[in-house]
């Protein structure tokens, strides 16, 4: 006897509902009951249904495929669930069963040879309990692609103040908190629009200065704020020759619209240095870059740590240029009180404890690593974290710096 269409439902993230994409085919004549009768099995295609093409916080183990087989990964972390990028950004992966396709050619059957069409429809009642008990997707913090178990996920919890604890000055506060809001909002039809259409439609910000001084944090603050997607890069991964960066930015900046993701790209400098007639293949690395900033239309961050030698085509393309400095005591100060906050409920340290600490030439990164080794040490000798561990960290920190 013929059997029912098997539905697979791909969800992206800018989608508002499944593709239902059905399979004929025939089946002996089985006996069959309701699946009405298997609440688990509705709980799971509920949660499938809710995170599917969803922006999700995961917390376990998930698991990517390769040529050599699987492998399972420590994915703590948001994770953006998205099978239909998945299955475009792994072509040589045979998505209708665990083979690989080493070749990457089209030797797999694809889907439409499958018999596949491609209408849009919820599942039903009685398909709920079909849906599989994992999704396809990114995990932002590992950027690796893999398999999320539906069990692991969770919505995630918003900071609405993140722009007020970030230590720089308010001038900047205010000016990109601006520039944020009104492009992911309605006010961003009022604002002038480039002479030629589609084009000059990005919001991008250039954040330059040394390490350490709240680069990083200012572009996790503008994610936090919009409530989207940070989508980090470093320019190590989008390759140093024509080819491969024209490859790497199409899909980057592909995925980022995708998610509606923010885009950071760190430490950007090799993209943005000055055109020089004798370095042709650096020439054209800063043309594709160029070429593709002036029709993406998403927020992108970039650092970079001298400005000095930008190319001055890339200043009319930018939105705001702010230069981070290197922290002053009072900023350091802050930054020990937010990091000690963060690490215990309570505290010990007094005035003069955080005026000590606060005297030593670290930057923010610094004072997070040493705060957070600080409290490794209490928590493995099952004390309270207190100024004797932090200046033990200090102090080897400062031996090991000492050249011998």
């Amino acid at each position: 006897m013929p059997l029912p269409s098997v539905r697979w439902y791909l969800l992206s993230p800018r989608e508002s509902s499944s593709q239902d994409c059905r399979v004929q085919g025939s089946a002996p004549n089985l006996h069959s009951s309701s699946l009405s009768s298997h609440p688990a099995g509705e709980e799971r295609g509920q949660l499938y249904k809710q995170y599917a093409g969803q922006h999700a916080n995961y917390r376990g183990f998930f698991f990517t495929r390769a040529f050599s087989g699987a492998t399972r990964l420590l994915g703590d972390g948001q994770v953006v669930l998205d099978p239909r990028s998945f299955r475009r950004e792994n072509p040589a992966l045979d998505h209708w069963g665990d083979d690989v396709n080493e070749t990457g050619s089209d030797a797999a059957p694809s889907a439409r040879s499958r018999g596949i069409t491609e209408p849009c429809s919820p599942p039903t009642e009685d398909e709920i309990h079909l849906l599989p008990p994992s999704l396809h997707g990114f995990s932002l913090r590992i950027k690796r692609w893999g398999e999320f178990l539906i069990s692991h996920l969770s919505p995630i919890e918003w900071r609405n103040e993140s722009f007020a604890h970030l230590v720089i000055p308010n001038s900047y506060r205010r000016i990109i908190k601006a520039l944020v809001t009104v492009h992911a909002g309605d006010l961003k039809d009022q604002l002038m629009k480039d002479v030629v259409e589609g084009k000059g439609t990005g919001l991008v910000m250039a954040l330059h200065g040394s390490p350490g001084t709240g680069k990083t944090l200012t572009a996790e603050a503008v994610a936090e704020h919009l409530r989207k997607p940070l989508y980090v890069v470093s320019a190590g991964e989008l390759g140093t020759t024509a080819a491969i960066l024209e490859k790497q930015l199409t899909s980057v900046f592909r995925l980022a619209t995708t998610w509606s993701a923010v885009l950071l790209i760190d430490e950007a400098d090799i993209f943005l240095t000055k055109r020089d007639p004798r370095h042709l293949e650096r020439n054209a690395l800063v043309g594709i870059f160029l070429r593709q900033l002036e029709y993406f239309s998403g927020v992108l961050i970039l650092t970079t740590n001298f400005i000095d030698q930008f190319d001055e085509a890339f200043l009319s393309r930018f939105a705001v240029v702010l230069q981070f400095h290197e922290l002053d005591q009072n900023s350091r100060k802050m930054l020990w009180e937010r990091f000690l906050l963060k690490a215990t409920d309570s505290s010990d340290l007094s005035l003069f404890d955080l005026a000590v600490l606060s005297s030593h030439l670290l930057n923010g990164r610094d004072i997070k690593h040493a705060v957070q080794t600080a409290q490794a040490v209490a928590l493995v000798e099952g004390e309270p974290l207190q100024m004797s561990h932090l200046e033990e960290v200090l102090s080897v920190a400062r031996s090991g710096l000492q050249r011998s």
